[in-house]
């Protein structure tokens, strides 16, 4: 065998072996994909947009008018990522960041996490749930906690003219 030879193989064994995974994750994305679009029909919830690996769920809030909850398929269709966006859009203020801490270790579910950049912070909650099995009751559950904690923080920064 020559180095090119062996080479090849290398490469096409290499792409052969990265093709069957994409293909393994993409039936799992879609599995989890479905699970959560059953989810969301089961609490008639409408979703807003879609694509291969991702909802977007609208709902109406005081504060922004309507609120993004994101939920995202992960790569072996058992577990989902959701996520919510604060309007908030602000300097790095400890007093924020300390609030928000001190508030993942008080959430029934879910963390608060910041933006690494510099300039104002953007902030969304996340949290990750095995979606396999998962009823619509806690469905619901995950969703009300997440969209009523985002709110209950915006409204806090609204009322401290910071949004």
């Amino acid at each position: 065998m020559s180095i090119f030879s062996d080479g090849l193989k290398g490469f096409l064994g290499g792409f052969a072996s990265a093709a069957a995974e994409t293909l393994r994750h993409g039936a799992a994305t879609a599995a989890g994909m479905e699970a959560v679009t059953r989810l969301c029909e089961a609490a008639r919830i409408p979703i807003h947009a879609r694509d291969d690996s991702s909802v977007a769920l609208l709902f109406d809030d005081p504060v922004v008018g309507q609120r993004q909850l994101t939920i995202t398929a992960g790569g072996t269709g058992k577990f989902a990522a959701f996520a919510v966006r604060s309007a908030a859009n602000v300097s790095p203020e400890p007093d924020v960041l300390k609030y928000l801490l001190g508030r993942n270790t008080r959430l029934p579910l879910g963390a608060w996490q910041a933006t690494n950049a510099p300039g104002p912070c953007r902030f969304a909650l996340t949290y990750c749930a095995f979606i396999a099995g998962m009823d619509v009751s806690t469905f619901e559950y995950l969703c009300d906690v997440l969209l009523s904690e985002v709110l209950d923080f915006d409204t806090k920064l609204r009322d401290a003219g910071q949004i």
